[in-house]
């Protein structure tokens, strides 16, 4: 199989040119709305854009009122062997699959047994999803065990209850409060900076300055540069953390100062210590919130919680969650660790596409149909 993407300006239009050229041969990975063009979204046109995965065969020639096409075109011994395969594949995933429900219907009573197939089709921990239903399973009057709706609403209200969610940044009111954006790289740290610095300064009308530490990536130096100069708030370039003290020391009349950082990769233990040295040695008490990719699976994201524990970070935002298909992973992580979801970024667009976060609304994107 191999993978395209689809570019139209409305989602229907991206998946008619995905059914002409493959039909239902092409499966929906996932789609999200993004700008082309612009600076970080700003004043881009909105388009869509769909990635699907496709088999290796070329596109289908379909029999549309304006296409000519040949009366029957002869399948390829190749041809033959592939649809043999599938349907020899299909054939076992029906049997295997007969199989699975006959024993999770002995295991799960009722109705709980399609509630945990539904987690684990989300992708949620294997071990959770099974603590998650026996706990529904022990609660619930025994008159309940076939209603869906009323063991759905049980097992949300429990998951709910399992993770930490605070609201939007708070303001010290007396002096700045201080706010650094971490997390890897690619995850989307100066977009989402760019988000909250807009939303501060003409949303809530209050005085912001940014910081970078990223030196390593000119181009998006001058990117945060050119997007200061639109929104009409200062930013400062540091190289080491005596220069990053200064910065702050020289900014101290703001109602926020965000800070950007480069990405750091999780098994570098050396770019852990050089960003701990800018935190340690400022001074100031700085809130520290860690990105995570929607799309990361979920070992990977367990590895990048444990690491970046060394620069002792307070709280989470989600990133790219417009860029998935399942919320499994992420809420198997947020139900093992201490610290708070704050924020959820839906799209590439400055500033509107970022929200405070909401642990029923997470809960519910993996238990509707």
């Amino acid at each position: 199989m191999m993978y395209k993407t689809y570019e139209a300006e409305t989602l229907q239009k991206a998946l008619l040119l995905m059914d002409i050229d493959y039909g239902g041969k092409a499966k929906v990975i996932s789609y999200r709305t993004i700008r082309k063009g612009g600076f970080l979204g700003l004043f881009g046109k909105k388009v869509t854009e769909v990635t699907c995965m496709v088999p290796s065969l070329s596109p289908l020639i379909r029999n549309y009122s304006n296409t000519k096409v040949s009366p029957s075109i002869p399948k390829s011994k190749e041809e033959d062997k592939i649809e043999l395969i599938q349907k020899e594949i299909e054939g076992i995933k029906e049997y295997m699959g007969g199989i699975l429900e006959e024993k999770k219907q002995i295991r799960y009573p009722g109705k709980s047994g399609g509630l945990y197939n539904k987690l684990i089709q989300n992708d949620i921990d294997n071990d959770l999803a099974e603590r998650l239903v026996n706990r529904v399973i022990s609660e619930v009057p025994a008159l309940q065990i076939d209603n869906r709706e009323y063991l759905k609403s049980r097992l949300s209200s429990y998951i709910s209850t399992l993770i930490k969610v605070e609201g939007a940044i708070q303001l010290n009111g007396t002096g700045p409060k201080i706010v650094a954006l971490v997390g890897t790289t690619g995850v989307g740290k100066t977009t989402t900076l760019a988000k909250l610095a807009a939303n501060f300064a003409f949303n809530e009308k209050k005085k912001v300055s940014l910081i970078t530490i990223d030196t390593y990536r000119i181009a998006a130096v001058e990117q945060l540069r050119t997007f200061t100069e639109i929104i009409g708030v200062p930013l400062k370039v540091v190289f080491d953390p005596v220069e990053f003290k200064k910065a702050i020391d020289e900014s101290l009349d703001s109602d926020l100062i965000l800070i950007d950082t480069a990405g750091r990769s999780q098994r570098n233990d050396m770019q852990m210590q050089e960003l701990k040295k800018y935190f340690n040695g400022s001074g100031y008490n700085i809130e520290k919130y860690l990105l995570l990719g929607a799309t990361t699976k979920y070992k990977d994201l367990l590895n990048i919680v444990r690491n970046f524990k060394k620069i002792s970070f307070d709280k989470i935002i989600l990133t790219k969650i417009d860029e998935t298909m399942t919320m499994g992973p992420i809420i198997s992580l947020l139900t093992k660790i201490p610290q708070a979801l704050s924020y959820i970024t839906t799209g590439q667009n400055v500033p509107e596409d970022i929200k405070e976060a909401d642990a029923y609304e997470l809960v519910e994107s993996i238990l509707n149909d």
